[in-house]
């Protein structure tokens, strides 16, 4: 069974830092930290958030070992 609400939090998460961490750099370690602990709690909604923060995107990507 899945974590659904973990998108939510996520996003919460989003929210917070947009306009408090300037640097997409330092968004993106702040989401690689983040992201495979969301996972191990089983979140598997959190592709929902692609496209909103371009931190994010490159840190999901990070994760998923997915070479350009």
């Amino acid at each position: 069974m899945g974590w659904s609400s973990g998108s939510g939090l996520m996003h919460e998460v989003m929210k917070a830092l947009d306009g408090r961490v300037s640097e997409d750099k330092v968004r993106q370690e702040i989401y690689e930290d983040l992201i495979p602990y969301w996972k191990g709690q089983d979140c598997d909604t959190l592709e929902e958030l692609l496209g909103q923060d371009i931190a994010f995107d490159r840190a999901m990507k990070a994760h998923s070992g997915v070479e350009d």
